[in-house]
């Protein structure tokens, strides 16, 4: 799931799988991209106090979740399967693991040398990820060995070939949880780029795309980035399981509608993140996608968004204020567009506190299965929210999920890493061991189909053309694809809401393709 995200939020991007570790460990980074100070780490805390509970279902007649669980609003409750994919298998070659590699003339990328390509592996510091969760009282997920984890994988590459010829070689660093250098990433960045000079960059909560790019290095990472900063930092940013970050509003906005989700009588309010990228998906994704089939946002709040300073009390009063705002005015929608799972607990609370029911839309950036449901936020709020997720580990309750593990992708990499000898439990734990498989294998997969030297646009080329021959694990089973031009390889999403029947969250429909 970069620095890893302390509740949910970095500079500007945001990583859900990150999230999911940042928030889950209160850390929280996200899935659209970005890092948070340890002041957010304590506001998060209190925001988990004991729940207040209110009344179970919507103060709107006729709207919310029935006391059944059933969705009256016509969602399908069928979780739904994703479709076969093509399997990740190679011709297996054998292949020496470990080692420095030293640069030789001649070679027309960096980190590749004749026989070996250095690839760089950012993990989370599991002590400190464990710690940092404990002392917030938050869920903490099994974030794993980042070095065991980066030599199965390497292990499992060379045995198969390794990347285009070359015999992979990695280098292991880790974000720690409770780091608060606002350059950190930077640091990182150059110490991979300029010190180490590898030829790849495989990221948990992955930041600093624009110092990877100006150095020529690939980056392949889950951070939910736009389109627009995705061809900026063209042909170097990859993403094997996300969509652009705009795809997921406008899936949102389009399920919310499809669902009669508004009705006559709906003052909708919308909670942004205040950073350019942000106010541009708002526009575009929501007030415009609205405005063309006759709605309205009726409210706007754009919360401080978090640039290495401590400015949790300012975050929180902004997201409170709203919430006590929109309730004494009638707001009866709120969607959220502030990845990372604060925004919603300190409103949820807000809300409950005036016995104020509104109904949400919600996504995986916001965790549902960790941070919208009790105790950490109010029944009778939970019950109202719904919306799209595409990460199962953040999505829903693992007894509303496909069996674990589902799909070639997740099945492969939990076999892979059977050699570390800690394999993940729990989905919610494969994530982290799922983005150092996707990374690596999507690699090798883009490289068996290089002709001629690795280089960056040769690899590059070649991942533009594999199709649906690579699968991510952590995204929706057997939905990724690559085409030319296209950079990011989710595809699919589905419909989320509360099950009352489990007090958890639950899928509500089958796979769905994204809009854009």
């Amino acid at each position: 799931m970069t620095r890893l995200t302390r509740v949910g939020r970095s500079r500007q991007r945001r990583s859900t799988a990150a999230a999911v570790v940042l928030v889950c460990v209160a850390l929280v980074t996200a899935a659209c991209g970005s890092t948070v100070p340890d002041a957010e780490n304590r506001a998060l805390a209190q925001a988990r106090g004991g729940p207040n509970l209110g009344t179970p279902n919507s103060d709107f007649s006729g709207e919310g979740v029935t006391p059944d669980g059933s969705d009256p609003l016509g969602a399908s409750s069928a979780t739904g399967a994703g479709g076969n994919g093509a399997g990740q298998t190679g011709n297996s070659a054998s292949g020496k693991s470990g080692g420095s590699v030293s640069a030789k003339p001649g070679v027309s990328a960096p980190g590749v040398t004749a026989d070996a390509v250095k690839v760089a592996f950012i993990g989370v510091n599991r002590d400190s990820a464990q710690a940092t969760g404990g002392a917030a009282g938050a869920p903490t997920p099994d974030t794993g060995d980042p070095k065991a984890m980066a030599a199965a994988v390497r292990d499992w590459v060379n045995r198969n070939g390794g990347i285009a010829g070359h015999k992979m070689v990695e280098v292991v660093v880790t974000r720690d949880p409770g780091d608060n250098d606002p350059n950190a990433a930077e640091k990182q960045c150059a110490e991979l780029t300029q010190d180490q000079k590898v030829f790849a960059v495989v990221g948990n909560n992955f930041e600093a795309p624009e110092c990877y790019a100006k150095h020529k290095t690939l980056a392949l990472h889950d951070s939910a980035l736009s389109s627009a900063e995705m061809k900026q930092y063209s042909p170097y940013t990859w993403s094997p399981g996300l969509q652009p970050a705009e795809a997921a509003y406008a899936a949102l906005v389009d399920s919310l509608i499809a669902q009669g989700w508004f009705a006559a009588g709906s003052k909708l309010g919308v909670i942004v993140r205040d950073n350019p990228a942000y106010r541009g998906m708002y526009q575009t994704q929501v007030k415009d996608r609205l405005a063309r089939i006759g709605y309205k946002v009726d409210k706007e709040a754009f919360i401080t968004d978090e640039d290495g300073t401590d400015q949790t009390a300012q975050y929180a009063a902004q997201v409170q204020g709203a919430a006590t705002e929109w309730c004494r005015t009638g707001i009866n929608r709120v969607i959220f567009m502030n990845p990372g799972g604060l925004a919603p607990i300190l409103f949820f609370r807000a809300a409950d506190s005036q016995v104020c029911h509104p109904l949400y839309g919600i996504t995986s950036g916001d965790i549902p299965s960790l941070y919208l449901q009790p105790p950490v936020v109010p029944r009778s709020q939970s019950v109202n929210a719904r919306g799209v997720g595409w990460v199962q580990g953040a999505d829903v309750d693992s007894r509303k999920a496909d069996p674990f593990p589902t799909g070639v992708a997740e099945k492969q990499c939990l076999e892979i890493m059977k050699a570390t000898g800690d394999p993940p439990k729990r989905r919610i734990d494969a994530l982290f061991r799922e983005i150092f498989c996707d990374g690596a294998l999507m690699l090798w997969a883009a490289g068996k189909k290089i002709q001629g030297p690795l280089t960056t646009a040769s690899w590059a080329a070649a991942a533009e053309g594999l199709g649906a021959e690579f699968q991510s694990g952590w995204s929706l089973p057997d939905t990724t694809r690559f085409v030319p031009g296209r950079h990011f390889g989710g595809t699919a999403y589905r419909n989320v809401g509360f099950d009352t029947s489990c007090d958890c969250f639950a899928y509500t429909s089958g796979n769905k393709t994204f809009p854009l």
